[in-house]
């Protein structure tokens, strides 16, 4: 949902009300998308989990085919390439989208969060595992900041 004119606290309260786990703030420099800030929502309060620092996004009416997922949809993720110092990043992927980790061979697992370590960046798609489509936009991360403790 496109912010406005709402604050931070009106925000929070939309999330709380639709039951979302995360509301994800996303901030942009130049007009393009630069930082998502994460937060976990739950009655008793809000957390902030940590940001993303992006170096590109396609957003999903770029893709050439997508499929929408239901909103009941249960995510999963699957990693490819540890190899690189940008695992990292990688590492708290589940915590701040609030996803589980699946194997690559499960069948059950439909919508997938593909993270892919490359030598500069972690890439992220959305991927509609039966279609073979994407459902979402395709994150470039650079980096991850997590809160100070």
């Amino acid at each position: 949902m496109a912010r406005g004119k709402k604050g931070f606290c009106d925000l929070i309260k939309i999330a709380l009300r639709l039951k979302a786990t995360r509301l994800i703030l996303v901030q942009a420099r130049g007009g393009n998308p630069s930082k998502m800030d994460f937060y976990a929502t739950e009655a008793e309060g809000t957390a902030y989990l940590g940001s993303l620092l992006l170096s590109g996004v396609k957003l999903t009416r770029e893709h050439e085919k997508t499929v929408r997922a239901p909103v009941e949809a249960m995510i999963t993720i699957a990693y490819k390439g540890w190899a690189s110092q940008k695992a990292r990043v990688a590492r708290f992927l589940p915590t701040l989208f609030d996803v589980e980790c699946c194997e690559e061979s499960c069948d059950e697992c439909r919508w997938i969060m593909n993270v892919e370590v490359r030598k500069d960046d972690v890439e992220i798609t959305f991927i509609d595992r039966s279609a073979n489509l994407p459902f979402g936009p395709t994150l470039s991360v650079k980096d991850v900041v997590l809160p100070s403790t």
